[in-house]
């Protein structure tokens, strides 16, 4: 994440999201890093490696849902027309009101259709999969590039 990050230019922005529950306030917590002359590339880098460095203290925490489609669906911040890049640390797994987990996983359900103009971005997963079987990995790989391509966007999958 962090060579992402450092290539970015003045006026690029990094916001910082996590994706659970929607009820949970600590999801209401989402720092926003534009870059400038004065916040460098590389100091959002080191701040935001630092947080990441820090979700295995935080496992305790964890919630019952992971809202994706909501987060990308309700988020207007995104510069699409600036063929912005859209990095997401997630194993993929949308977990909500649209979808259960588990059916999706079980290939028994598909994300919904996509409700969002996400022209001219580039969607990122970093991680879609961990610890999952191959045929789980594929089948939420193609709902993800499924749902990419109906938002406009191209997507690509880092999986570990």
């Amino acid at each position: 994440m962090s060579s992402e990050i450092n290539k970015l230019k003045d006026g690029d922005v990094v916001h910082v999201k996590t994706f659970g529950s929607r009820k949970d306030t600590l999801n209401l917590l989402n720092p926003t890093f534009e870059i400038s002359r004065r916040l460098k590339p590389n100091k959002v880098a080191s701040i935001v490696a630092q947080y990441i460095q820090s979700l295995p203290e935080q496992k305790e925490a964890s919630q019952s849902s992971t809202n994706l489609v909501a987060w990308l669906e309700f988020t207007s911040e995104f510069n699409c027309a600036e063929n912005s890049q859209i990095l997401v640390i997630t194993d993929g797994l949308e977990s909500s009101s649209y979808v259960d987990g588990n059916q999706l996983l079980q290939a028994k359900k598909s994300l919904p259709k996509a409700e969002v103009n996400l022209k001219g971005c580039a969607l990122t997963f970093y991680g879609l999969g961990a610890g999952w079987m191959p045929q789980q990995v594929k089948f939420v790989r193609k709902e993800w590039e499924r749902w990419a391509e109906q938002a406009g966007a191209s997507f690509t999958a880092i999986i570990p």
